[in-house]
């Protein structure tokens, strides 16, 4: 008897065990809108200690939702709460540290995904944060000694045109070794330059030999220089620049203006490393400059390497502004008599011009001129209602022409300087030579791409849609098209310019560029080749690349 009863008490208890373990009460309790929360910690790589004032962000992938976000204790514990379920991004960054993903995250990803059901508890995070990415080195001079108080910097190149700066993301000064460390570097591809200009003692002579700006690790052409891959937390040693001089020469001349001025002492005068298009040259990024000495305006400049330069120099009384860009070439000897003549900045007139005939406001767009130089760039046209427009301050020098404001199934289809189609090429200035008429079409036969997002046959809402154009134009952002597609992953894509593309969908991921060609790189299989012609719509179904294949 006293079996059976040993074993009723073992099922109740077992009984017992079970309903606690499954607990359906608790579930059928939940509601779709219960909120969650996550909690866990953000520590230093190298120590494992916690990092105090770091945000860690929540960003809901898709859109629709609002964004979370917490800073981390002194010990580096975080606690975000009340948060609407649903699919996020989580990252952390601040307080030195760039955006990274959480311990579980892809491998060397910045963004780890999150999906949260209601009433979801989710604890024991853990960021490991890595230091940003660190550039260092030696710089050199003729006879493989170090050199004190060179300035060294990095910069950013591009995929689509690894020898062309995007920019400088940072610089810093060699120490008395000549070394130099260049911290807080995000990971991609940079370029290496040092520049350094002995201090002058008493009077310098005109045909001294002069450092050129030299890249790493032994030139000053851009076009040879060794490309630096960084990674996020690694520090990439031995990047050595071994400087190269040249014979400088002396140049000289005056500043002249074509109206009366009571003086031009003091206006400065630089010299500008000119490219082979006229624009400003990366080859040679030390300008060299001095005021100009006199009210006479005769300035001299010294220690100048060979090459091409623009000549610029600016005056300005408050009521007018004058300019001038002169190009030069600098040889083995010194160059006298350089003529720099001041004059106004030219007035650029023209019209726009919309195929069909239709009604359309022209007040509402808006035209500016890139600069593609040294010079300044433009003021911004006055469009009148007939669509005629006038763009003031034009200086001597290269532009690109820029329109917004026009509706999304219209498209820039030209826009012609005289004869001569300016639209991608870009357009020259010169007060020397009267500009022709800027005439600009819009046309509303632009192509159009209709289509949705998926995965697994699943839309994808909130899918960043991309149309990239071919090569040679990926430097051109005008010819880029985007789109968020819809709740249910659909898009249209209106106005497009002719000419051949690939389309591209991705989840969309925070702090994602999605034109960079350093991103869109990896994934060029994944683009979906697409033709455009003037008024022939097409329908395309796209498949998501996800966020975690990004993030991998």
């Amino acid at each position: 008897m006293w079996i059976i009863r040993v074993l009723l008490l073992l099922l109740v208890c077992a009984d017992a065990v079970a309903g606690q373990g499954s607990n359906p009460a608790q579930k059928s309790n939940l509601k779709p809108s219960d909120p969650c929360t996550v909690d866990g910690i953000v520590v230093k790589s190298t120590t494992g200690e916690g990092i105090k004032r770091v945000t860690v962000q929540l960003t809901p992938l898709g859109g629709g939702q609002q964004s979370y976000s917490a800073l981390t204790e002194n010990n580096g514990r975080f606690v975000i709460r009340d948060i609407a379920p649903g699919r996020y991004a989580i990252y952390a960054s601040g307080n030195g540290y760039v955006e990274q993903a959480a311990e579980n995250g892809k491998p060397g990803s910045q963004t780890r995904i999150l999906n949260l059901s209601p009433g979801e508890n989710t604890s024991g995070l853990a960021f490991r944060l890595v230091p940003p990415g660190v550039i260092t080195g030696t710089v050199y001079d003729e006879d493989g000694e170090p050199v004190m108080s060179a300035q060294v910097r990095a910069m950013r190149v591009s995929g689509s045109a690894a020898h062309r700066p995007s920019g400088e993301s940072g610089s810093e000064q060699t120490n008395d070794l000549g070394e130099y460390r260049i911290w807080g570097l995000q990971r991609g591809k940079y370029l290496v330059s040092a520049t350094y200009r002995a201090p002058e003692s008493g009077q310098p002579q005109p045909t001294d030999q002069v450092y050129l700006s030299t890249f790493h690790p032994s030139t000053p052409d851009v076009s040879q220089a060794t490309v630096v891959d960084v990674e996020p937390g690694s520090e990439t040693s031995g990047v050595d620049v071994d400087l190269r001089q040249a014979h400088a020469v002396a140049v000289r001349g005056r500043v002249m203006v074509d109206a009366p001025v009571k003086t031009l002492k003091g206006i400065f005068v630089s010299l500008v490393p000119r490219s082979a298009d006229g624009g400003s040259s990366f080859s040679n990024s030390a300008n060299y400059g001095s005021p100009a000495q006199d009210d006479s305006g005769s300035f001299e400049i010294r220690g100048v390497p060979p090459g091409p330069y623009n000549v610029v120099a600016f005056w300005n009384d408050g009521r007018r502004q004058l300019g001038a860009k002169v190009p030069i070439e600098i040889s083995s000897a010194s160059l006298d008599d350089v003529t720099v003549l001041l004059s106004n900045p030219t007035t650029l007139s023209g019209r726009f011009r919309v195929e069909g005939g239709s009604q359309f406001e022209f007040t509402r767009l808006g035209l500016t001129l890139q600069s593609n130089d040294s010079m300044t760039g433009s003021d911004g046209a006055r469009i009148k209602a007939d669509g005629t427009f006038v763009i003031p301050n034009v200086f001597d020098g290269n532009y690109r022409v820029q329109v917004f404001g026009f509706p999304e199934e219209y498209y820039v289809k030209s826009a012609q300087q005289g004869r001569t189609e300016v639209l991608l090429s870009g357009l020259t200035v010169s007060h020397s030579m009267p500009p022709s008429a800027l005439e600009i079409t819009l046309s509303p036969d632009g192509g159009r791409v209709d289509g949705t997002v998926v995965h697994d046959q699943n839309p994808v809402g909130g899918a960043m849609v991309v149309l990239v154009p071919d090569p040679p134009h990926r430097d051109n952002e005008q010819m880029y098209s985007l789109k968020t597609a819809d709740g249910l992953g659909r898009f249209s894509l209106l106005g497009l310019p002719p000419g051949d593309f690939k389309l591209f969908a991705w989840e969309s991921v925070p702090g994602t560029n999605y034109v960079d060609p350093d991103f869109f790189e990896a994934f060029e299989a994944r683009g979906t080749r697409v033709h455009i012609e003037e008024k022939q719509p097409q329908t395309v179904q796209l498949e998501a690349i996800t966020a975690e294949e990004q993030l991998d």
